[in-house]
């Protein structure tokens, strides 16, 4: 429209300019030490900046969507690149504070693995995920960065790869470039690779499988050999880049074409009729299985999940869901679950409404008509694969994999049936020109998705104690301390921590041993490191021991699970005034390595 069109120029260069402010003010100088809450960081006008950005994402995208009738092109360009902007910069938020590392749990074996592969030039036979590691390892190769500042960077991969390959895959669905446009802007507010701070094999999984959606969707209907050869291959990487993702897309394959093939024998004629099950669907499914199995064999981690997997459903397993699980402990530290639920999950759920509503629109009026009907078919068909996994493995103790694995995956589809229902309900309501009445219509459309994109800036884009998680900051003295711990250490000692996980920092370091692994009893400090019952910890120790402690702790201990009374910050002060406690090692609260004589044994 020649009547708005200076005004969205006006919009998309002031959005610019306060994406451009929001960046300037999250870059301060490097962090003094560890940060339980990225956020509580960030001045408040930063995110009223990163507001408007994403504002200004919105109404440009919703403009070309609905009001741009010939030109819509040059307000869907802009607004993409708005939001492809303001999606990275808020992923990289830890490179903007100066972090280290961010990912203090799988991200450091992560970065341990590539810099193994480094020194070796091989990927090691215990990595059942070696596609992500090499992938990072080539990256530093060929650029000449270090790991450790990639590992911190490349989170970014996921809005450049996963805002692309989604609108590629809204396109061959809904059929029509805006509807695309809308069902992307969705898509950023669901946590699929796109608002996430990590770079896991699974989101890289993640990413793929919408891929080759896009792939399997654009070439099941015509021959193409280019198109096909592509297809084959990213179906080769799927059971190697995570055997999890693979197997979901195994079943998926299968029961989209169960779907095609019912519908093809409906006998009214207004159904789609569907061409013969696809010789391309069974192939696929039969090459990803044989793939799969053979990476099993190779690995023998995926075998014992396997026979796990089967000892649960002969009914040999824990007789308790995850659910129970999860409820049990919840209620015994007196943690709200609903309201844990809500705010992880609000959007996602405010979302899946909005999906479903458009799922049924597009089933009522499913016909011939429809030239994207059969791949929105098979995309419903595609969801309710996961969707019915993430029950079974929340709700019974057969398959006790966390839910979240499958349950990302549903979101594939909630973008695309959203914009059905959207462009449902607001497509008469928003005709040229936009003045008078529509104007309230598109207003309650943009604040509609800009509410839940703001519920992402504070709960999805990166961990935080409103989520009731610690942020992952790695500090510069922990990586600093542990090294020199390893270096150090008597292995006749014991080790004794709380949180910080000492056998996550041994992959960093070449030959350094660990000492137990995740929640291993011998690893265990006693709640208030014992003081509670004696008068000096070694009173509750029969064998010398190191003990780890770090701001990590006290912040996560004292801060954000206070209510657990664990810990208190007197128990930290009394380490230093114990005379069975030696300090090894200090770097103020940052880092600190004890050593702690036994009394319990004379």
């Amino acid at each position: 429209m020649k009547g708005t069109e200076h005004i969205g120029g006006i919009a998309a260069t002031l959005a610019f300019l306060f994406l451009a402010g929001f960046v300037l003010l999250v870059t301060p100088q490097p962090p003094l030490g560890y940060e339980l809450n990225i956020y509580a960081h960030i001045p408040v006008i930063a995110w009223v900046f990163f507001g408007f950005s994403l504002l200004g994402a919105v109404l440009l995208i919703l403009k070309a969507v609905f009001l741009d009738k010939e030109d819509w092109r040059r307000s869907g360009i802009l607004g993409f690149l708005l939001l492809y902007l303001s999606m990275i910069s808020l992923v990289m938020l830890p490179v903007f504070r100066g972090y280290l590392n961010y990912g203090r749990g799988d991200g450091l074996a992560h970065l341990g693995f590539v810099q193994d592969t480094l020194r070796s030039g091989n990927f090691l036979t215990d990595d059942i995920y070696p596609a992500r590691e090499l992938i990072v390892a080539n990256l530093s190769l060929f650029s000449a960065i270090s790991p450790m500042f990639l590992e911190l960077t490349i989170p970014g991969i996921a809005p450049m790869l996963g805002l692309p390959f989604f609108y590629l895959l809204a396109r061959v669905t809904l059929g029509s470039s805006r509807q695309a446009l809308l069902g992307m802007l969705i898509l950023s507010t669901t946590t699929l690779g796109i608002t996430n701070s990590r770079f896991a094999p699974q989101d890289l999984g993640n990413l793929i499988t919408v891929f080759f959606l896009f792939l399997y969707l654009r070439f099941r209907w015509e021959s193409s050999a280019g198109g096909r050869a592509l297809l084959v291959l990213m179906g080769l990487c799927l059971p190697i880049i995570h055997p999890f993702t693979a197997t979901i897309i195994i079943l998926c394959l299968v029961v989209m074409e169960i779907v095609l093939a019912v519908v093809r024998y409906r006998p009214q004629p207004s159904y789609i009729v569907s061409p013969p099950l696809s010789s391309i669907s069974l192939g696929l499914a039969i090459m990803i299985t044989v793939v799969y199995v053979l990476w099993s064999m190779y690995h023998t981690y995926l075998l014992g999940t396997l026979s796990s997997t089967i000892e649960y459903m002969l009914g040999k397993g824990i007789p308790q869901s995850l659910f129970e699980e999860y409820f049990i402990q919840l209620a015994k530290y007196k943690v709200n679950l609903y309201s844990i639920v809500a705010k992880m999950y609000g959007h996602t759920i405010y979302y899946g409404i909005i999906a479903l509503v458009g799922a049924i629109i597009f089933v009522r009026r499913f016909s011939t008509k429809d030239s994207g009907g059969r791949n929105k078919l098979m995309l419903l068909a595609f969801a309710v694969v996961p969707f019915s996994i993430t029950i079974l493995q929340t709700f019974s103790e057969i398959w006790r994999v966390h839910p979240g694995r499958a349950a990302v995956l549903v979101e594939v589809a909630f973008p695309v049936f959203a914009a059905v229902a959207l462009m449902r309900i607001f497509k008469n309501r928003l005709r040229l020109p936009l003045t008078g009445k529509r104007i309230a219509p598109f207003s309650i459309l943009a604040i509609a998705l800009l509410a839940p994109m703001a519920s992402v800036v504070m709960f999805d884009a990166h961990l935080t104690p409103l989520r009731q998680w610690p942020g992952e900051q790695v500090t510069r003295q922990e990586y600093r301390g542990l090294g020199w711990f390893f270096a150090q250490k008597d292995e006749s000692l014991g080790i004794k921590e709380i949180g910080i996980r000492h056998f996550r920092f041994a992959s960093l370091y070449p030959k350094a041993v660990a000492s137990g692994w995740y929640g291993s009893p011998e690893l265990e400090v006693k709640d208030h490191f014992g003081y509670n019952f004696y008068v000096q910890m070694g009173e509750a120790l029969e064998r010398d021991s190191y003990v780890l402690t770090s701001e990590y702790d006290w912040q996560v201990q004292t801060v954000l699970f206070a209510y657990l009374d664990r810990f208190s910050a007197g128990d930290f002060r009394k380490l230093d005034d114990d005379p069975s406690v030696s300090k090894l090692y200090t770097a103020t609260r940052e880092m600190e390595v004890r050593y702690v004589r036994a009394l319990a044994r004379y």
